[in-house]
């Protein structure tokens, strides 16, 4: 999609979510040097320290908001994964309680 010459309207905030995001997706890759990544049906799951990095927080927060339902995980092999879609979703304000899954 060509964007040059285009006016898109931007809400107040978004640029510093935005800018937000991408530190937070450097600070993701960076860590991945030498770490697996999961892919399960094309969602890629994060682990907690990458999910946390990912949104900014400790890791005890994290725990802290998904034990209130306001960020969704799956467990797997008796560790949380978490998909990018949820975190964005939470980055979003855009969260529903939920209760998490196991596989």
């Amino acid at each position: 999609m060509k964007l040059e010459g285009k006016n898109i309207p931007i809400k107040e905030g978004d640029i510093e979510m935005i800018l937000r995001k991408l530190d937070n997706l450097k600070t993701i890759l960076e860590n991945q040097v030498g770490k697996r990544r999961i892919d399960i049906n094309k969602k890629t799951l994060l682990g907690t320290d990458q999910a946390a990095n990912y949104l900014g927080i400790s890791r005890t927060e994290l725990y802290r908001l998904t034990g209130k339902g306001k960020i969704s995980f799956t467990k797997i092999g008796g560790r949380r994964k978490y998909t990018l879609a949820d975190l964005d979703k939470y980055l979003e304000g855009e969260y529903h309680p939920v209760k998490p899954s196991i596989i």
